[in-house]
């Protein structure tokens, strides 16, 4: 198991009410540690990276907004065929884990690489390999995010962008920026309705709640 040496003490993740609908929320700092984070997840293809972000103290407005507490992070490989239903035994056995930094120059250059796919990338990810995308699970507090190494890679833009176009419009109760990481998804047509994922950009102080 691995975790960051700098906690994302401004994450939150959330799920609404209705389920399947998740949203991960996040200030400037926090969202260029997530997009290094996927960086070392897309490498760390034999560990499970955990993020206790669930121990972060909701702030008034997602506590009367969003549905029960908050939710730990767990991204892993789906080869490993994690049984995320022993999820609460394996955690309460574990010991610390081995603590990880992000600011590697593999990672820097991975976000390089990583920032300016085309439309032309996507498709391939979408068409040509539908096994690669995440699927998502929800055990014992805690959200799972397992996929391949080419999807992590993939998602990096997502939240590195997010962080620096800041709150270019952010309506207090309301509205702030945002991306949806759906197309990310396994879909499953067994399923009436789809999981939903999207990042936040989400500030304090900006946002005033």
């Amino acid at each position: 198991m691995l975790t960051p040496v700098r906690p994302l003490i401004h994450t939150y993740i959330v799920e609404l009410c209705r389920g399947n609908d998740f949203m991960i929320f996040s200030n400037q700092q926090d969202l260029q540690g997530l997009g290094k984070l996927w960086s070392v997840a897309a490498r760390s293809r034999g560990s499970l990276i955990y993020l206790p972000t669930g121990k972060n103290p909701l702030t008034p407005y997602l506590v009367n907004d969003w549905h029960g507490r908050g939710l730990d992070l767990v991204l892993l490989h789906h080869h490993l065929q994690f049984p995320v239903k022993k999820w609460k035994v394996i955690r309460s056995n574990m010991k610390n884990g081995k603590r990880l930094s992000i600011e590697s120059e593999s990672v820097k250059a991975d976000i390089n690489r990583y920032m300016n796919l085309t439309g032309q990338d996507y498709e391939r990810l979408w068409n040509e390999y539908p096994h690669d995308r995440l699927h998502v699970a929800k055990r014992f507090e805690t959200l799972f995010l397992m996929g391949s190494s080419r999807v992590f890679r993939y998602m990096i833009g997502s939240f590195i962008d997010l962080s620096r176009t800041g709150p270019r419009i952010s309506v207090p109760g309301r509205y702030h920026d945002h991306n949806h990481l759906d197309s990310f998804l396994k879909r499953n047509d067994k399923v009436a309705e789809d999981t939903s994922l999207t990042v936040d950009y989400y500030d304090q102080k900006t946002w005033g709640s």
